[in-house]
């Protein structure tokens, strides 16, 4: 069973259509173990809470730069035995020390670049997510 950790933003409406997902049996071979988010106070909290999923925030404000956030965003995938990544309304954009540890498999910041995650967000196009999974 894989470990599959969910990185939000915001209220949590991809977090919820993912949980939906899992609890309908559409994930095999994996589970939801860890949502991670880069802001306090986010619904996506609360929702993960409901469904006794274990959450961490790891603030992007308290960092100076892109690197050292994404160093500590990092730390915390590695303390969660993470298998992969599901990038569910995240919008802060992460280093190249994660895609190197992590295979990105498909998804909006591949064939869109970063900004078009706020694009396809806005026009309400929120069932396509960007996956990592660990190399190796």
């Amino acid at each position: 069973m894989k470990n599959i950790i969910v990185l939000v933003s915001g209220g949590g409406t991809n977090l919820q259509a993912l949980i939906d997902a899992e609890k309908s049996g559409l994930i095999q071979g994996g589970k939801i173990t860890c949502v991670i988010s880069s802001k306090e106070g986010v619904y996506a909290l609360e929702r993960a809470k409901q469904n006794n999923i274990p959450a961490r925030v790891v603030p992007r404000k308290e960092y100076p730069d892109s690197l050292s956030y994404s160093k500590a965003v990092l730390e915390v995938l590695n303390e969660e035995k993470a298998d992969l990544i599901v990038l569910a309304g995240f919008m802060t954009i992460l280093d190249r020390c994660v895609t190197k540890a992590y295979i990105l498999r498909r998804g909006l910041l591949r064939t869109k670049g970063p900004r078009g995650c706020s694009r396809i967000r806005r026009k309400g196009e929120r069932r396509d997510y960007s996956l990592c999974q660990r190399k190796g």
